[in-house]
């Protein structure tokens, strides 16, 4: 098995460097860590105010939280900062966890004294990971990397997702989702809202590639608005119209939204009276999950993510980790199994739950990037047609008093492309993948 560069996968990228030294870490930005959900009102007022930060800038707010645990993981106890109550409380939470991720090195080195401890930030799109953390003993003869992932929420069963991936790049089925809207959706937007526009099915490719875009600028939307995003005029004054419809907020709106949710479940329904649901579906869902949930450590061997998640306990927030279990993303291998729900697919896994695959538009109903949304979901109440309709499914309750240690692997195999990204490949025809090594061996 190749081994691969332990600095390699856990390495800020200059881009990151750059924009850290653009942008340092100051005393008041401590603030956007107290920023959290389950805050008493009073004092997420008063730490809104003392940076001026609202949930609504989510995306900048993430970033700076992420920047901010990898300097204070770094940080000495001499920094200045630590005079600041906050800081030391946020120090005090960093030191509970590394203890926590040194346990993990000793149990898989077998050292019993703690090692030399590395974090760096990662994430972004090539990385299924926010932080990479790098243990290693005295010598450097032993290490451990560990796949960092940080929430800002309480516990795993609150999460809406623990992974997104979009519908035109990862279409799962034979008839992509964006292209059955494309033929009967659209035509059925279009009547609500008021207008009658020609498209050609020959200009599918175009709009998919389009929609498809998983970031949108402010650049990107007024184009949008303006000349549009190709070389096509009717796909170019369909999306200004519905970019239109939305930004009125009026009742075609949500007449819009109606029609677009009827298309997911319409298209559900279609994939599986066509014989969609699969053995090879479940397979392709099972690998997805795999190359994000468990990426792969220098000696090549999948790691099971950490996730550092964030509670208010005791009048104040904290720190703690926790794990899925590694038989939530093994799913049963048997078609029959998979419960259609309205706009989801539930798939039962080897742990009893199920993965939840939601298919939703990330950016206006209708509009771009219509997306996969994965979830652990407790058991679902089947009908004998497996369409079941408003059905309660509780959040996945996990153990957070303990970091589960297991790596076990499931069944799936793995090349690496010249840049470092991961992708998937199936066995061949006559041989099964052994779910301990991920090799293919015959049957």
């Amino acid at each position: 098995m190749s081994r691969i560069s332990l600095a390699g996968i856990s390495n800020t990228p200059p881009k990151q460097i750059k924009l850290r030294d653009k942008n340092p870490i100051t005393l008041d930005d401590i603030y956007y860590l107290d920023l959290h959900a389950e805050m008493p009102t009073n004092a997420a007022q008063e730490t809104s105010e003392q940076i001026n930060i609202s949930k609504a800038h989510n995306q900048i707010n993430n970033s700076k939280r992420e920047a901010l645990i990898e300097f204070i993981f770094r940080m000495k106890d001499n920094n200045q900062f630590l005079k600041h109550p906050r800081w030391s409380h946020w120090f005090a939470e960093c030191n509970k966890i590394k203890e926590l991720l040194q346990t993990i090195y000793k149990t898989e080195t077998g050292e019993t004294d703690d090692g030399t401890f590395h974090i760096r930030q990662r994430g972004g799109s090539k990385y299924s990971y926010d932080f990479a953390v790098r243990i290693t003993n005295a010598d450097k003869t032993k290490r451990a990397f560990i796949p960092l992932e940080y929430k800002h929420q309480s516990s795993l069963g609150v999460l809406p997702q623990f992974y997104q991936v979009g519908n035109v790049s990862k279409p799962f089925f034979d008839v992509p989702y964006h292209d059955y809207y494309y033929i009967n959706g659209l035509p059925k937007v279009n009547k609500v809202i008021g207008v009658d526009i020609k498209l050609e099915s020959s200009d599918k490719d175009i709009y998919a590639k389009i929609i498809g875009k998983s970031v949108w600028s402010k650049n990107d939307w007024e184009k949008m608005r303006r000349e549009g995003l190709s070389t096509c005029a009717p796909i170019n004054e369909q999306l200004r119209i519905i970019r239109e419809n939305y930004d009125e907020k009026g009742e075609n709106y949500k007449k819009q939204q109606k029609v677009v949710t009827q298309t997911i479940i319409d298209y559900f329904k279609e994939m599986e009276q066509n014989g969609g649901i699969t053995l090879d579906l479940i397979n392709q869902v099972e690998e997805s999950i795999f190359i994000k949930q468990k990426p792969r450590d220098h000696n090549n061997v999948p790691k099971d993510k950490v996730y550092l998640l964030c509670e208010y306990t005791d009048g104040d927030l904290h720190w703690k980790t926790d794990q899925y279990a590694p038989g939530d993303f093994v799913l049963v291998k048997e078609p029959s199994g998979v419960v259609v729900e309205n706009e989801r697919l539930l798939f039962p896994t080897m742990s009893g739950q199920n993965i939840s695959l939601r298919l939703r538009w990330q950016n206006i109903s209708g509009l771009c990037n219509p997306s996969w949304q994965f979830d652990v979901k407790t058991d679902a109440k089947k009908s004998k047609n497996k369409t079941v309709k408003n059905t309660t499914v509780s959040k996945q309750t996990t153990n957070s008093t303990s970091i589960r240690l297991s790596n076990e692997t499931t069944n799936s195999t793995y090349t690496r492309r010249s840049k470092g990204t991961t992708t998937s490949t199936r066995c061949p025809k006559g041989t099964r993948r052994n779910r301990n090594t991920g090799n293919c061996e015959p049957k």
